[in-house]
């Protein structure tokens, strides 16, 4: 699964029903059990299960569910020194190419190991990572749209702002044309008022901008 081994070993083809039982846990585990602790060499046991298993080694939190909830204390078991039953198993299959291309002969392979047993739910990690992000893309489309929704009320606003200017100067302006002011010149009279509303804009959005980011960036993750 690529998560990062932190202390002692991972399991191991070695770990079978024979041999002594051996657990991975993660950072979650061993903050909520044993302080922060290294847990490497202590031993647990599950409730209502016989058997101790020996910590062998420390990962990093990883999610499994969903990516906004919080990780929890997990342990990793050999397959064949889990003591309850398992309802259903889920496989990860690493793939160089497309992985769609590889679901028919990974049906195969598993139809030549149990033909009873179903492959149901398979997908891509980016498939499921796309699931649990469907709150938060749709927000960000939202944002997107209102935020360029806003941008065009703005310069329609600007557009009715300059005209306003230009209507309430219109003596001025044709005064100072008839004095022998130049186009270049008006046009900078008019801009200088219109700029001077854009930097009070400015002075006001920038900071009310950046403290939206913040708000909003607290309720991502990673």
């Amino acid at each position: 699964m690529g998560i990062r081994l932190l202390l002692g070993r991972g399991v191991e083809w070695r770990d079978t029903s024979n041999s002594p039982k051996v657990a991975v846990v993660n950072e979650a585990f061993a903050n909520h059990f044993l302080d922060g602790q290294d847990p490497v060499g202590h031993r647990f046991n599950f409730e209502k299960f016989d058997g101790v298993y020996e910590i062998v080694g420390l990962v990093q939190d990883a999610k499994y569910a969903k990516l906004r909830n919080s990780v929890l204390p997990t342990v990793y078991l050999p397959v064949s020194q889990v003591p309850f039953p398992l309802d259903d198993v889920h496989f990860e299959v690493r793939a160089a190419a497309d992985p769609l291309s590889l679901i028919p002969s990974v049906r195969r392979v598993v139809r030549e190991l149990d033909s009873n047993l179903p492959l149901s739910e398979v997908k891509t990690q980016t498939e499921q990572i796309a699931e649990t992000l469907v709150q938060e893309r749709l927000f960000a489309r939202l944002s997107s749209f209102f935020g360029g929704l806003a941008v065009l009320l703005a310069c329609i606003g600007l557009y009715g702002l300059m005209g306003y200017i230009v209507t309430r100067q219109t003596g001025e302006i044709g005064m100072r044309s008839a004095l022998g002011a130049e186009r270049l010149d008006i046009f900078a009279m008019v801009m200088r008022k219109v700029l001077v509303l854009v930097a009070l804009g400015v002075c006001v959005g920038v900071p009310a901008a950046l403290a939206a980011t913040r708000l909003i960036s607290s309720y991502l993750f990673g």
